[in-house]
Formats: structure tokens, C-alpha cells, sequence
């Protein structure tokens, strides 16, 4: 990637045009188009501004291009603008060259095979839920944390604090690696209903007359609640559904009442008449946006970090490179920087002014 293509890239993470870039850093909206285009280069201290308006190192314009990504069926969202719809899918760019650069360094292959799975009914889709489930060994009881199990099978969690009408996206880095992006400024159950959601749209084939969105949604239920879980839980039929019944499956599954209540409709354990009463309920109550009870804590991903200071303490990276790429995937608010991030970013400030420290990879 040229110098121009990431400023590019960067302006347009920022969700600034070329017009509020060239009045941020004062040059002429016209030399920004130079630089991005390659058709003349800025000066170090333009480069220095522009960098620091966009919110990026200086050293990401200059960083080689270790790692491609080409992204391949990626879902844009239409309730979002294209300038903020750009700015996720550069920001999803960045993250993951930095994510495969440093699994390729430390030699990261040994995940199962994942294929697309075939479906033309919804029960075939119960199916394919089972399938990789199967796969990714997680049994048929709750999924603890599912941030981690997708990540320890090779899908790749992006989580972002995006605008709202945001729910999430997926795609394939490279054709091979599945990804999945997920809103952080939600609840936790419906992050992790939106991650398995997004699961559905990148791993399922969809043949047939079935409608992809209501597809999506019933792999994330059979994902997250599958039919043996449920049918322990509440048995086979059922003429109503308890409140604190629910309440105590959504703090075991992580799942909200809601979509129990869904899931319980869809294998037909309750009638249509039962659910819609429910449903009513839930809406007098307030309850449609803030269910009653405990609330679910959002899961967020420190896989990339912990590999970051693998590939720093197998001398595969300085600190300097350490510190750029912890950096970058993904932005988050300085009040959530971890520990282990502080104490890197000072030990490659120390190596930066002082390169005489035995640091050096």
C-alpha cells in the first residue's frame, strides 16, 4: 500500500473529506488529492499534522505492506451513510492487517476447517447450528464467553463503537478467515445474539426461497440456545412461559428474554397465540428495550493483545511495533486501555529515547 493510499485510508476512518482535512492541517484541498493519489508527496511536518488530525502514528504511513487483506462478502448496512459505512470497512481493513500480520509471524494455523454449510429449510438451519457447534467443541450447553470460542476456531471478533443503525458486519479476510464485527454500545446479550447473527450470514449457503435476514436470526438462537438445551430447559410443549423462568435461562445463556421466548416459538414449544401474548407483555411493561433482571456484560477481545506480547517476547517485533499495532485494533477510549497496553506503549517510549536499551529485536 502506497503512502497516499493510507492517507487516504486513514482521512476516511476519521470520516473526514478531503476538504476538512486540507482546513485541519492548512494546505490546499487539492495537494490533499495529490498526496493520496501519489502525485506528489508531503512534507514531514504536513505528514505530522495530517497525521495527528486523523488520529494515527506517524509511523502508519510509513509501515511496509506485510500483509494484504481483500475483503469478500462483506455486508453493508443500509440504515448507515456510505461516509460512515467507508469509515467501519477501513477501520475493519486496518484491524485485520494488523490481526493476520502478527498470526502470521507466530506461525498461526492450527485452527479447524471452516466451509459455508448448505440450507434450504429452517430446520436444515437447526442443522448447520449443531454442525459447528460440533466443530468448534462447545457441546450443547451455554456458551460461557463467545468472543473467545470464535476466536479460539478462527474467526476473527471485531468489536466497535460504532453510530447507531449499527448492529454488526461479516466478511472473509483473504477468502479464508471469517469475520465478525459486533456493536460494543449494546447489552451484552444482544452483542453476542448480533456476533451469532453475523455468524449465520457468513457460514450459511442459503438456497432456495428463505429470507437471509430471518435465516440469520434463527442460526444465532440454535447457536446460542440449540434444540436439546431448550428442550431440557423448558421440555417439549409448554402453555406459557414463567417471568422468572426467563429471567434464570438469560443469565445461564447470555440470551435475552426476548429471543428465548423466540426460540421457544420457532421449535413450536409454545403456540403462536402463547408467544404473541408474551410479546404484548413485554411491551406494556416497558420491557421491549430494558428487560427486567441482571444485565449481561459485554464481551470484549484481548486475543490480539496477548499475541502482540507473544510476538514481542519471541523477538518476533520490538516494542516500537508492538506499540503501533496494539494501536490499531481496535480504537477504543483511553480509560480502557489495559494494563499490559500502558506498560508496553512506556517501554516503547524508553526505547524510543533511548535505543542504547538492550530492547532491540
Amino acid at each position: 500500500m502506497s503512502l497516499g493510499d493510507r492517507i487516504r485510508r486513514a482521512r476516511v476512518k476519521a470520516q473526514k473529506s478531503k476538504r476538512e482535512l486540507a482546513k485541519l492541517v492548512g494546505v490546499s484541498h487539492t495537494a490533499i488529492s495529490k498526496y493520496e493519489s501519489d502525485k506528489d508527496i508531503p512534507r514531514q511536518s504536513v505528514l505530522l499534522k495530517i497525521a495527528e488530525t486523523l488520529g494515527v502514528t506517524l509511523g502508519y504511513f510509513y509501515q511496509e505492506d506485510e500483509i494484504e487483506v481483500v475483503l469478500t462478502g462483506y455486508r453493508k448496512s443500509s440504515k448507515l451513510t456510505k461516509t460512515a459505512q467507508r469509515a467501519i470497512e477501513a477501520e475493519i481493513h486496518d484491524a485485520l492487517e494488523k490481526y493476520l500480520l502478527v498470526e502470521t509471524l507466530l506461525e498461526r494455523n492450527d485452527y479447524p476447517q471452516i466451509t459455508p454449510f448448505t440450507v434450504r429449510t429452517m430446520d436444515e438451519v437447526e442443522d448447520a447450528a449443531d454442525h459447528f457447534r460440533s466443530l468448534f467443541q462447545t457441546g450443547y450447553g451455554a456458551i460461557e464467553n463467545l468472543t473467545e470460542t470464535l476466536e479460539e476456531n478462527g474467526v476473527f471478533v471485531l468489536g466497535i463503537e460504532a453510530p447507531p443503525g449499527f448492529d454488526g458486519y461479516s466478511c472473509w479476510a483473504n477468502g479464508t478467515n471469517p469475520v465478525v464485527v459486533s456493536q460494543l454500545n449494546v447489552s451484552g446479550d444482544r452483542q453476542r445474539f448480533n456476533l451469532a447473527h453475523e455468524l449465520g450470514h457468513i457460514l450459511l449457503k442459503i438456497e432456495g426461497e428463505l429470507n437471509e435476514e430471518h435465516v440469520a436470526h434463527r442460526f444465532a438462537g440454535a447457536f446460542l440456545f440449540p434444540r436439546k438445551a431448550v428442550e431440557k430447559e423448558l421440555g417439549k410443549k409448554r402453555r406459557d412461559l414463567d417471568l422468572l423462568e426467563l429471567m434464570f435461562l438469560k443469565t445461564k445463556y447470555k440470551m435475552s428474554m426476548q429471543a428465548i421466548i423466540r426460540r421457544a416459538r420457532d421449535l413450536k414449544i409454545i403456540s403462536n397465540a402463547t408467544y404473541k401474548k408474551l410479546v404484548i407483555q413485554f411491551s406494556e411493561q416497558g420491557w421491549r428495550k430494558e428487560e427486567p433482571g441482571p444485565r449481561t456484560e459485554v464481551e470484549r477481545s484481548y486475543r490480539f493483545e496477548i499475541l502482540v506480547h507473544q510476538a514481542l517476547t519471541e523477538q518476533l517485533i520490538n516494542p516500537v511495533r508492538a506499540a503501533e499495532l496494539l494501536g490499531g485494533v481496535p480504537k477504543r477510549d483511553r480509560s480502557q486501555v489495559t494494563v499490559a497496553e500502558s506498560d508496553l506503549l512506556w517501554l516503547a517510549e524508553q526505547y524510543k529515547t533511548n535505543p542504547e536499551l538492550n530492547l532491540e529485536v
